[in-house]
């Protein structure tokens, strides 16, 4: 809000850059749309998505704030299958093929959802997969790692998922993976998960709403899951698993996209254009 006031006092220029959605409360949505209606000289939307949830509208004798959606932007990660090899030998998941939640645990990433599709799995998926969790709680909501755990246990499932913890090192944890899975139950206002394993030449799994639907061209660099449903992640899961070789293509394809779309020199022009209008 500081940049508002800035404007309000000072009449400065201001540019809003959103990168939110807020479904719920109502309250807090259209009262964000309302500050952004009022002390915008400008709006940058970095989805489609978050931009249908916020579109600014008209009060009074205010002029209405232009607007503009610039996807996000990322720097490649780069390694060679030598390094792949070697840190999955760290991790204990070689000989395998790999799939990653990558990001903070909480209550709407999916971590939940995962395990169930996972218990949903065929034998043969099943036996030659491992599922890696790569980040971690907020401090104080730890117990949420352990109902995970718990759960986990459950389904007598202990074996196919290894908890990293953060991985700060980003090369590290895609050269982990195989496949990307982003399983949020609510939409992703965009997906910075998602342009990340682009760069680094990996396909995802995502749930077919919000800012994903953006970024993933279906069964050409990733595969579209029903949100929340445990079954159609599995499928997912099992046909990237027993499609290898189209599950290959995606990859190359993938950097292709990050390539083509969203490179952090691309994204970083496109800004500082936005800014300088």
């Amino acid at each position: 809000l500081d940049g508002a006031l800035i404007k309000l006092f000072f009449k400065k220029r201001h540019v809003w850059h959103v990168h939110e959605i807020i479904e719920k409360p109502a309250l807090i949505r259209v009262t964000f749309k309302l500050l952004l209606s009022l002390f915008s000289d400008s709006i940058i939307f970095n989805s489609s998505a978050s931009s249908r949830c916020f579109s600014p509208f008209r009060v009074l004798f205010f002029p209405l704030p232009k607007t503009q959606i610039i996807l996000n932007g990322c720097p490649p990660v780069i390694f060679n299958q030598d390094y792949s090899s070697s840190v999955r030998i760290d991790y204990g998941v070689e000989n395998r093929m790999t799939f990653s939640l990558v990001g903070r645990i909480n209550h709407w990433k999916g971590h939940e959802l995962l395990i169930e599709a996972v218990s949903l799995l065929p034998p043969d998926v099943l036996n030659s997969t491992q599922f890696l969790i790569i980040g971690d709680t907020v401090p104080g909501d730890e117990s949420r790692l352990s109902s995970l755990h718990h759960k986990i246990k459950t389904f007598s499932l202990s074996e196919k998922f290894t908890f990293t913890g953060f991985i700060f090192d980003k090369k590290v944890a895609w050269a982990l993976t195989d496949v990307a899975i982003s399983a949020s139950t609510l939409p992703e206002p965009f997906g910075m998960v998602i342009i990340e394993a682009f760069s680094a030449g990996i396909p995802v799994i995502s749930a077919s709403h919000g800012g994903p639907l953006e970024i993933i061209d279906d069964n050409k660099n990733g595969i579209f899951f029903t949100p929340g449903s445990a079954q159609s992640l599995a499928n997912a899961i099992t046909s990237t698993f027993r499609n290898k070789s189209a599950t290959k293509d995606m990859a190359k394809l993938a950097r292709v996209a990050h390539i083509e779309n969203f490179t952090d020199i691309q994204y970083t022009k496109k800004i500082k254009e936005a800014i300088d209008e």
